[in-house]
């Protein structure tokens, strides 16, 4: 009787220590769950945080990429249509405009603003405003604040043209007007996006478009301090080989090791005056190349039915070179 007596009351102790055991599991199991829930919140703002890199990687390539292509395309004096991206920015307006000396430097803001709020190329503007008004020292740029020879009619340009309080302002009531007028299928002046197009009823010199992109191509030269580093972007995941003065032993190589359809460039000597590129190109050659021009195979080329024939060729002018 003792003995069952003892048991019964020690059941509720017993109950007691396990509700309390069970109580402490669950305090330990909460605070197992909230561990795991603060982990699982840094790894969400990691993750956050990766995203958030990735997404500024990728607008910085796309915008070298833009960049790329630009300078490519100015410098070989390719008309660039006036409401493309540039992938300028208002440092190289100013570096250029430096080098050129007369007074534009100060506008180098307004022209990448310009560019992002009315969709007008920077490039562009950055080349009418030297044009039209001689690099910053014609009377009506210098007592007008007009760059851009808005309203400066030939029947008497400076009495006509108009005034604006600083030079900035004519940068955007210029970029506005391309936009409304020019560049808009419903604009009064339409006829296309290119400066040749522009240029039927924004000057009366049928030579503006081709003085325009002179300009272009000399203000891009300048803008760039290294064109060899620009020119050698390639996108994330694309492999791309750049030289200067690569010997032939490392140019076969690079052919050897190196997919046909691979995107580099392999040159002794690169002139970007006389050789554009663009990504997916790819270059051999140098001094002892025919007549000292590096031999150029585009991409296409590589990536259509001639592939069989453009890799025989280029291992043919390869071994050419040490024979």
């Amino acid at each position: 009787m003792k003995a069952k007596y003892f048991l019964l009351t020690l059941l509720p102790v017993l109950a007691l220590y396990l509700h309390h055991q069970a109580d402490l599991r669950g305090q330990e199991i909460a605070v197992y769950q909230a561990e795991i829930a603060r982990l699982h919140g840094e790894i969400d703002a990691r993750e956050m945080v990766i995203a958030s890199r990735d997404a500024q990687i990728g607008e910085l390539e796309e915008l070298l990429n833009i960049r790329q292509q630009t300078y490519i395309a100015a410098v070989a004096g390719e008309e660039i249509p006036a409401n493309s991206a540039s992938g300028f920015v208002a440092a190289d307006f100013e570096n250029a405009y430096e080098k050129m000396g007369g007074n534009l430097s100060s506008i180098a803001p307004a022209l990448e603003q310009a560019e992002q709020e009315q969709g007008v190329n920077g490039l562009f503007l950055a080349a009418v405003a030297v044009h039209e008004s001689g690099n910053g020292t014609s009377w009506i740029a210098r007592n007008k604040r007009n760059l851009f020879g808005l309203g400066a009619y030939d029947r008497d340009p400076r009495r006509l043209a108009y005034t604006f309080d600083a030079p900035e302002e004519s940068v955007f009531a210029t970029a506005s007007l391309l936009s409304r007028e020019y560049l808009n299928r419903s604009g009064r002046y339409y006829h296309g996006e290119t400066p040749s197009a522009i240029n039927t009823r924004y000057a009366s010199d049928p030579l503006w478009a081709a003085k325009v992109g002179r300009a272009m191509g000399q203000i891009a030269k300048l803008a760039i301090d290294e064109p060899e580093l620009l020119l050698s972007y390639a996108p994330r995941g694309v492999p791309r080989v750049f030289g200067n003065s690569i010997d032939i032993a490392t140019a076969r190589r690079l052919f050897a090791e190196a997919d046909i359809t691979a995107h580099f460039v392999v040159t002794d000597n690169l002139n970007p005056d006389n050789l554009p590129l663009k990504p997916g190109d790819l270059v051999v050659g140098g001094a002892q190349a025919a007549g000292g021009v590096p031999q150029a195979f585009p991409a296409e080329r590589l990536a259509g039915e001639d592939r069989a024939g453009t890799e025989a060729a280029i291992k043919a002018w390869l071994e050419g070179m040490t024979s």
